[in-house]
């Protein structure tokens, strides 16, 4: 009787680690799908990061001709109309983006809330691991004593 209890609990334990064995496999596949969605979110802002030093270069390039139509503006009456559209064109840009960079603003925070989210979920399921640890060492003790018992009454012990 004492040997079906046993495998009772031999089977709780077991059952118990498989259970722990699902959780890990559930951890790892969320992980790497984080891991999955932090590349295309580096991806996408390298895009972003690349296009703003287009941008920044197209900027420059603006810059330095504005410079020049400025030192030609003193002797070249005729040419302000075209500047002003010129510069008009510049803030136009400028305008456009400011608001791209707004949208990445924004989608930063959003990435970021849900990196907050990811995060606490990771420290619930580590939470729930640590007590699933908890358990399995109680259950441990318990066989241990039992163990304990059986061979001093001349059974054989298990480990």
């Amino acid at each position: 009787m004492c040997r079906v209890v046993l495998t009772a609990s031999s089977s709780g334990l077991g059952s118990a680690y498989a259970r722990v064995e699902v959780m890990d496999r559930s951890v790892d596949s969320r992980l790497q799908s984080v891991d999955s969605r932090l590349e295309s979110v580096d991806s996408g802002l390298q895009s972003v990061d690349s296009r703003l030093e287009s941008v920044d270069s197209m900027l420059q390039s603006v810059d330095s001709r504005l410079q020049s139509v400025d030192s030609r503006l003193l002797s070249v009456d005729s040419r302000l109309q075209s500047v002003d559209s010129r510069l008009e064109s510049v803030d136009s840009r400028l305008q456009s983006v400011d608001s791209r960079l707004e949208s990445v603003d924004s989608r930063l925070q959003s990435v970021d809330s849900r990196l907050e989210s990811v995060d606490s979920r990771l420290r619930s399921v580590d939470s729930r691991l640590e007590s699933v640890d908890s358990r399995l060492e109680s259950v441990d003790s318990g066989l241990q004593s039992v163990d304990s018992r059986l061979e001093r009454r001349g059974f054989m012990s298990w480990g």
